[in-house]
Order: structure tokens, then C-alpha cells, then sequence
């Protein structure tokens, strides 16, 4: 890559069959909008709604222990509020919208 800076992907098949790339570089400039925490990524779903575009999961702050959606290989970013919506215009990504997606 010329005159930029190369992302390096990180696997994680212990986290999904899948084991979808994800960029580290660009999940490490996420902040939770409850507290300003990083966040991380804690789960990837075996069955994703949509892995034509990309894989659901979660992503947990290390500071204050809020989620938020992995939607279509997507982070959702968006307010408690907000996030009820993610329902009805991704109804298949059920996994990403659950607080244990793995049970």
C-alpha cells in the first residue's frame, strides 16, 4: 500500500465458523457512547442473518460493560434508543441483536 498505513486483519474462528477478518485498526478507534471505553470485540454468530455481507456479533465496552450489534460485518453504533430499530431493518441478524448471543 502506497503512502498509507497497511490494516492488519485478525482472524477469529474461535468466535464463529466463519472467522471473518476484522479490521483491528479500525476497531480500536470505536469509543462506547455510554462512557468513552474501548471496546472489543466478544462474539461472532455461527449463523449469521446476512453473510452475503459480512458476519453479526457483539462488541462489549471494557469499562462500563455496554454492547453493541455486529450487524452484516457492520459495527452499530447507536444509542439504546436506536438500537430497537436495528430489528425491524435487519430482522435475520437475531444473534447480533441478543445480549448472549451464544446461548
Amino acid at each position: 500500500m502506497a503512502g498509507g498505513q497497511e490494516i492488519e486483519d485478525v482472524r477469529a474462528p474461535q468466535l464463529g465458523a466463519r472467522g471473518a477478518p476484522l479490521p483491528t485498526a479500525l476497531l480500536a478507534l470505536l469509543r462506547c457512547l455510554e462512557c468513552g471505553g474501548a471496546v472489543r470485540l466478544v462474539s461472532l454468530s455461527e449463523r449469521p442473518g446476512y453473510p452475503q455481507l459480512g458476519p453479526d456479533g457483539r462488541l462489549r465496552c471494557d469499562d462500563c460493560g455496554e454492547g453493541y450489534p455486529l450487524v452484516a460485518g457492520t459495527a452499530r453504533m447507536l444509542g439504546r434508543a436506536m438500537r430497537g430499530r436495528l430489528a425491524l431493518d435487519y430482522p435475520l441478524a437475531r444473534d447480533a441483536r441478543s445480549r448472549n448471543p451464544m446461548d
